[in-house]
């Protein structure tokens, strides 16, 4: 029965009706519409809402779900992007946040999911090459099977590896491109704790210079990815150089 319930609210948010441009700042307030639709728990309508504000496309709306019970199984996030399956689940309390909040969780997520399928794009043509298929350059992904060729499973267990929190710069890369992201798309100041998430996530990048550097581990966290990841970091620092954190 609830398998069949969420399935329904899929289908209302893939099919909520979609506006042609997105505002500069769609996670700016006031939002009458959601907010009516939030206080009376129609929660698939005040998503759809919500995701015609940012513009979200048919196939990312395909892979956003509904999910009650989210927040108490990831320490109370209302939000949360999956690399494998790629999906984004939220959980009904979400919508008691107030649409600023919630949007800038929801952007924060899908610049996630955004994250996870460029990636899977990159690591794809890489094993369509020859050089792909045969780099040894495997370091620290645990997972990697020296007896498997086949260009599917090498891709597969590259973005396992690629996307493991493990992977100290590129996670804090992922995490500073989503907290910019919700300042773009609010165009308020941080939250405080956004704010102090955004430093903290600087700081993690500037000291893994190591694995950064570490050219042996390059079968999956690819060269291009390094030098989107050190731009995304340069972003961030440049963000906190600019701004203080809110009080």
């Amino acid at each position: 029965m609830v398998a069949r319930r969420l399935f329904g609210i899929a289908l209302l948010i893939m099919h909520a009706p979609m506006r042609a441009a997105s505002p500069a700042e769609p996670c700016a307030g006031p939002h009458p519409s959601y907010d009516e639709a939030a206080a009376n728990h129609r929660y698939a309508e005040a998503l759809g809402i919500m995701l015609n504000a940012l513009n979200v496309t048919a196939s990312e709306r395909a892979a956003i779900s509904i999910q009650p019970g989210l927040s108490a199984a990831n320490d109370d996030r209302h939000a949360d992007a999956e690399a494998a399956p790629m999906r984004i689940q939220v959980d009904p309390a979400l919508f008691e946040d107030g649409y600023d909040w919630a949007c800038q969780e929801v952007v924060h997520e899908l610049t996630h999911y955004r994250h996870f399928a460029s990636d899977r794009r990159a690591l794809h043509d890489f094993f369509a090459t020859p050089a792909g298929r045969s780099s040894t350059q495997w370091r620290g992904c645990d997972d990697y099977d020296a007896t498997v060729h086949a260009p599917s499973a090498l891709e597969q267990t590259a973005f396992l590896c690629l996307e493991d929190d493990a992977l100290t710069p590129h996670s804090a890369a992922f995490e500073i491109e989503a907290v910019l992201a919700q300042a773009a798309a609010s165009g308020e100041p941080l939250h405080p704790e956004d704010y102090d998430y955004l430093a903290e996530h600087a700081q993690a990048f500037r000291r893994s210079s190591a694995t950064f550097k570490n050219e042996s581990n390059e079968a999956y966290y690819l060269p291009s990815l390094k030098t989107e990841d050190a731009a995304i970091a340069r972003s961030g620092e440049a963000y906190l150089r600019k701004t203080r954190r809110p009080e």
